[in-house]
């Protein structure tokens, strides 16, 4: 292959790779509504504008909704980072404690060896069960993420109401501005739009499973370990 079909193949795959991120969350094939220009409606008397004032309403809860998703994100990535500097001490006492077995060998004391490799592992389970909680907070940040996107998608649809609802009330004030407009445009931007969000919906509880699957390794693993806990006698 020579040069120029080398750079050739680069300038399709790159555009190939823009086109993929200029469709975005929506996809390609999402129909895109009319626009309406917030202008148009200045002379709208106010007592008119109960329909748009009420899909604005909910516009404004669906914004809320993305913006509440996105600060879980962050919290869920912030607990991943803390569990993940967790391993690393964990590990750290396992070899602590191998060490600790190597010495009591040396000693030939047969229970400080016992007691030694009791610790062993205790330290090894509790390292298993710090790297169980990396796995659980990855899955919750993974579904966090999906929520977060879940939310934005249903945001766009709320934008879409919005608009048909304005155009809805500008029809009715026989406004010329919309008058070659066909409303079946706005009918298919809220089909496709609730088609994308069914489909996280369920890419969602898929991932809200694993979290549940995650967390119950988790509980397990803890449960083995205060299970190894020495059992101290009632005072009395």
């Amino acid at each position: 292959m020579d040069r120029r079909h080398l750079v050739f193949g680069s300038v399709v795959c790159g555009a190939l790779l823009l086109g993929a991120c200029a469709g975005g969350q929506k996809g390609p094939e999402m129909a895109e509504a009319p626009k309406i220009e917030d202008s148009w409606l200045a002379r709208v008397p106010a007592q008119d504008l109960g329909n748009v004032e009420q899909a604005r309403t909910e516009r404004r809860m669906a914004q809320d909704e993305v913006n509440r998703a996105q600060v879980d994100v962050s919290d869920a990535e912030n607990q991943l980072k803390v569990s993940e500097s967790k391993v690393a001490a964990a590990d750290s006492q396992v070899k602590a404690a191998e060490s600790q077995v190597e010495a009591a060998k040396q000693t030939g004391d047969q229970m400080r060896i016992q007691e030694a490799e009791r610790n062993l592992e205790d330290r090894k389970l509790a390292a298993q069960a710090a790297e169980q909680r990396v796995e659980m907070e990855k899955a919750r940040v993974d579904a966090a993420k999906t929520r977060h996107q879940l939310a934005e998608a249903r945001l766009g649809t709320r934008d879409v109401m919005v608009s048909r609802a304005e155009y809805e009330t500008l029809r009715a004030q026989g406004d010329t501005r919309v008058a070659d407009i066909d409303p079946t445009r706005f009918d298919q931007a809220i089909a496709d739009r609730r088609a994308a969000e069914a489909k996280l919906e369920g890419q969602l509880a898929e991932k809200e499973r694993s979290v549940i699957a995650a967390q119950s390794k988790y509980d397990d693993l803890q449960y083995q370990l205060q299970a190894r806990q020495p059992q101290t006698s009632p005072a009395g």
